[in-house]
Order: structure tokens, then sequence, then C-alpha cells
């Protein structure tokens, strides 16, 4: 059996005042966070799939009903089980370890961590850590990760917690061949007085000669902290913008230039074109055109080749107001407002 476990037992002390991290809406498909991380994966490789969590935040957050769905949507849901444990856990290596237990899991075992995403290629049941290299990634905590040290055959001699000791850090998987190994190790580990990591069991595996390998990843994004977390979200925007006087010069049903007789703004349908392509940005154009005009609109859309993801009409030709709320975990402002001068071609230097 190939499992996959995915811990979301701790205490989310780096997101204060709202629910777990876990738990958090993913801006991308309205996923869960801990859903959206396991994306950059071939689930087809895995047998079984276990997200690990405790009974209180069933009880707190009524999130299975939704989780469900969640799963449903992914396609995942045949082959996903979700494991509630009766009490906080006291480190993600506990975690697991219960897992196991509880679940009775036999086989190779591939942890993956619920607040980051990347994208590799598991081909076989060897010992991995899957590692991205700083030089290939934006700005993230270097302190707060964890460093391996690996020869040219990709073969790990060390592996550190939160101290650069090389340029290649762990993106949060970690894949051990037999589960039985890794219990065996996590009872010599959580021996040791103190807080402990996974690395900490794969760097005990070595010591004792077993192998582990590097297996490099793409793609990959942080979310382990609000800042990081907040940052990547950022990218992500809903943009309400108007037809007439902004795409194409303004048009009217009363007075020429007709609706569909207008010019396109070139150089504002290339910037409203670029940020649909760039799959972070949701495209809404609006207007004050009447709905019986929509067949008329939506063909003068597309022989403009404007893109877009939904169209609002029959607005009134007045003053736009947007309103929306922040939070915790929707950070202030949610909502902004641009200002562009009829017809001019200044869309690229405002957005």
């Amino acid at each position: 059996m190939k499992n996959l476990i995915i811990p979301m037992a701790g205490k989310s002390s780096r997101f204060p005042n709202m629910r777990p991290k876990w738990l958090l809406t993913h801006p991308r498909d309205n996923n869960y966070m801990c859903t959206e991380s396991i994306l950059g994966m071939n689930h087809n490789y895995f047998d079984k799939i276990y997200f690990v969590t405790l009974k209180k935040f069933e009880k707190d957050y009524a999130f299975m009903k939704g989780f469900k769905e969640n799963l449903k949507k992914l396609n995942i849901h045949k082959k996903t089980k979700v494991v509630l444990l009766n009490r906080e856990t006291s480190s993600q290596p506990e975690t697991v370890y219960l897992t196991i237990i509880k679940e009775k899991l036999k086989g190779s075992l591939f942890i993956k961590d619920s607040d980051g995403y990347f994208e590799c290629e598991i081909k076989d049941n060897k010992n991995y850590v899957t590692y991205a290299n700083l030089s290939d990634v934006g700005n993230i905590d270097a302190t707060s990760k964890s460093y391996i040290v690996k020869d040219r055959f990709h073969k790990i001699a060390n592996i550190v917690e939160k101290k650069v000791v090389s340029e290649f850090f762990s993106v949060g998987g970690y894949s051990f061949n037999c589960c039985n190994d890794f219990k065996k190790y996590y009872k010599i580990v959580s021996k040791t007085p103190g807080e402990f990591y996974i690395s900490d069991i794969i760097y005990a595996m070595i010591l004792d000669n077993q192998d582990f390998y590097g297996l490099e990843s793409k793609n990959f994004k942080d979310w382990g902290t609000i800042k990081s977390w907040d940052n990547y979200k950022s990218n992500y925007k809903t943009i309400f913008c108007d037809l007439d006087g902004v795409l194409v010069e303004n048009a009217s049903v009363l007075m020429k230039p007709y609706i569909g007789e207008s010019k396109p703004i070139d150089d504002n349908i290339k910037t409203i074109n670029e940020l649909y392509n760039s799959s972070t940005k949701y495209i809404v154009i609006t207007t004050s055109r009447p709905e019986t005009a929509r067949k008329k609109t939506v063909l003068e859309l597309k022989q403009k080749k404007i893109k877009y993801h939904q169209l609002i009409m029959g607005l009134p030709h007045a003053k736009r107001l947007l309103v929306n709320d922040f939070s915790e975990t929707n950070s202030f402002p949610t909502a902004e407002a641009i200002n562009i001068y009829r017809n001019s071609s200044d869309l690229r230097k405002l957005v």
C-alpha cells in the first residue's frame, strides 16, 4: 500500500485569532488550503490518502460536510479518509505515528505538509526528501526551513532543521519506504526531551545507514506563515472593468457611435488579456448597456478578442461603489478603486 498523510493536528500558532490555517479558503478555486496543497502530486500513485486532524475542530467548525464536498470536487473522495484524533499532538511526527497505529497502516508512507504547494514525480518507494533550491524561489523565510546536504547522486548526507547549511531546503514532503521504519525511529527519537521534527527521524535513520535521497520539486509555494499566505493571496484579484470608455471607445444605444461600432482601445485590451492569462485574475466586464444588447455585446467582445470570465450588463449610468468585508483571514484593504479618463490608454499604468 502506498499511503499519503497530511498532518493537521497542530496549533496553527503562526495564524493567530482565526480558524486553523488548513481550513482557510484558497483563492484559486475556493478549496481548503490543505486540499489545494496536494494538487501538485499524482494522486493516482497513492492507494490511500489520510487527512489527519482533531475531533475538536469538527466540533468547533463543523467542517466535515464541506470537506467531503471539496474532496468530491477534486475527485479524490473514494481513496481519502479524514482521521479525527482525540487530542492535540505535540509534534508532526506524533500525528503521523498515531495515524499509522490508528489506521494500522502498512507499506510506504509519504508525509505532506498542509501549508505549502509543490510539484514532484514519485517513481518508486525509496526514502526521499523533496527539496528546492533557494535561488529558484521567491522571498521566503529561510530560517523556518530544514536543509539537506546531498552528493551528486542526490544521496542525503545530512539534514538540519532551521539552519541554512546548503542551498537545498525541504519543501515539506517526506517519503518513507516502510511505515514500520517510521514507527521504529519515532520511538527512538521521541525519547529525547524537547521539540522534534520529521527531519530528526530522517537524521536518525541516516546515522543508522538508512539511505535517503533528494527528490527535486518545482513551483514551490509557501503558505506557512500569515505573512507568506497574505503575500501569496495578494496575487489573486477579481477585476471589475468597465467596457465603454475603457476597453472600447465610449458607445451608446441612443447616438453614434452605436454599440458595436466603436473602436477598440488596443493597449487596454492587451492589458486586460494579460491579466486574464495570468490565471490569478478573474475578469468581470461591467457595462450600462441593456440586457437586450447582450448578444451584440458578446459578439463584439469576441470580434475584438477581449478575454473575460463574466459579463454584467444593465448597470445604471452612474457612479459605482464596491463594498467588501475584511478580517484576520482577509486582510485590509479588500477593495480598491481606479478611475481612468474616458477613451485613454492608461490602464496598464493603473493596475
